[in-house]
């Protein structure tokens, strides 16, 4: 994975605790031409923020550091769009998450690509994500990933 330096002004923040999740989702997000960077715990996400802000999140309710709350409502006084990638439903989540987008891991990648396009403003989506983006057909949990390294 990449880490956050001066060069990377357009990024979307991936705050997953599972590393293998992690590594797929920036995986992903790369190939649809976004320049991605996980995080594991709140700490982590808030760090990188410290350096440069995201144009969307990917956010999972359970961070290693605890229930995502304090990042959730951070990102939000930011406006920065937030996409939830959980294993349970919007109906088992805090009440403060219901409102926000929702995909329930595992998830098609078609689907979270298509909500996160719907968060985003075409100015800032890359050409990769409009077309030819075919659905890889994957699972977000099914791949196994080599390792490389996790945050920074």
């Amino acid at each position: 994975m990449q880490s956050l330096n001066s060069e990377f002004r357009d990024w979307v923040l991936v705050a997953e605790s599972n590393y293998l999740i992690a590594e797929q989702l920036c995986s992903i997000l790369q190939d649809w031409g976004f320049v991605a960077l996980a995080a594991p715990d709140m700490k982590a996400a808030e760090d990188m923020m410290e350096k440069s802000l995201p144009i969307a999140a990917l956010v999972c309710t359970h961070l290693n550091d605890g229930l995502c709350l304090a990042l959730i409502r951070r990102l939000t006084r930011l406006k920065i769009p937030i996409l939830i990638l959980s294993g349970s439903t919007p109906e088992e989540a805090d009440i403060e998450l219901r409102s926000l987008p929702w995909c329930t891991k595992p998830c098609r990648t078609e689907d979270m690509r298509q909500a996160l396009l719907n968060l985003l403003d075409p100015a800032v989506t890359p050409k990769a994500t409009t077309g030819g983006c075919a659905d890889r057909g994957d699972r977000l949990v099914s791949s196994p990933v080599v390792p490389t390294r996790f945050g920074s």
